[in-house]
């Protein structure tokens, strides 16, 4: 690491150590019940706006003492959620103060949540559509480390994908599986 990086690094950490010494608010998680999507400063609270408020930041949805990759899947994660289902989401409201650290940490946070989305999320509902094949297909897949849709290649299906390698010939396997899920999802007849 340069020492530039090393400067820009450490006054990342310095800014987001400034971000949660702003005056925090206390927020009773058992007597809070989570809505669906954003609201005004009325006592309504989605996930993130609660972050925000115990944060002691301006009222948002979109608080920076919050890490953006988190944020953007835990804002998600709340509208896609019933009333119910949303109030497990109350746990992790203090865990995501201050869990805005650095673009680097970003990026393999990012990586991470692709990966599950790839390997995980996906063949759960391919189950459910009973695509058994196509979701072990996923699940077969070793970590995903990298992936680049170039515009230009976009109308070609064209990907770049960089894996965690542990045995030969596994990156055709992902090849043929990726270009296999995606002949399944053209409509009958094509």
């Amino acid at each position: 690491m340069t020492q530039r990086e090393k400067r820009t690094e450490a006054a990342s950490l310095r800014k987001a150590e400034r971000m949660t010494t702003l005056t925090p608010r206390v927020l009773d998680l058992d007597a809070l019940v989570l809505k669906h999507g954003s609201h005004s400063p009325d006592g309504e609270f989605c996930m993130l706006e609660a972050v925000a408020y115990v944060a002691g930041e301006p009222w948002t949805d979109s608080p920076k003492c919050a890490c953006p990759v988190l944020a953007a899947f835990c804002r998600r994660w709340n509208d896609d959620l019933d009333d119910a289902g949303r109030q497990m989401l109350k746990p992790y409201i203090p865990r995501l103060v201050g869990s805005k650290v650095n673009k680097k940490v970003e990026t393999v946070r990012g990586w991470m949540l692709t990966d599950w989305i790839i390997r995980v999320y996906t063949p759960a509902w391919l189950r459910l559509a009973k695509l058994d094949e196509q979701a072990h297909a996923l699940e077969g897949f070793p970590e995903i480390k990298d992936i680049a849709l170039p515009a230009e290649g976009v109308f070609h299906n064209l990907v770049f994908v960089s894996i965690r390698k542990t045995y030969p010939m596994q990156a055709y396997k992902i090849m043929h599986g990726l270009w296999g899920m995606g002949q399944t999802c053209l409509p009958a007849g094509r």
